[in-house]
């Protein structure tokens, strides 16, 4: 037992001034569980990622659309755990990281 639940991991991101995103929901497999992270503040969806079929970076990206919440992606890139290197295989509009960068400056206005 880790001591805590989803809600409580995103407040913990967002008193530490990060932004909570929902890593790769297509690997979970039960939309009720990412219904239930977006009720819990989650803030963003990683929609572009390489286990993802295109129907899922469809649904993801129409889920982050309806909830007003950032879209993100990425390789998933663990090295040669996976048997190959997917570092750079999923790309992004760099609009996206603008957006959560906006984001993150609005967890935390400088000074």
């Amino acid at each position: 037992d880790i001591g805590f639940g989803p809600r409580e991991a995103i407040e913990f991101i967002q008193k530490a001034n990060g932004v909570p995103v929902l890593a790769h929901p297509g690997v979970l497999r039960d939309d009720t569980l990412v219904q239930e992270f977006i009720k819990d503040g989650v803030r963003g969806i990683e929609v572009y990622h390489s286990d993802h079929s295109p129907g899922d970076v469809k649904k993801y990206e129409k889920m982050a659309k309806d909830h007003g919440l950032l879209m993100t992606g990425g390789s998933d890139c663990h090295g040669l755990a996976k048997r190959r290197i997917l570092l750079g295989g999923k790309k992004i509009s760099y609009s996206y990281v603008e957006r959560l960068r906006e984001e993150a400056d609005n967890q935390n206005p400088r000074q």
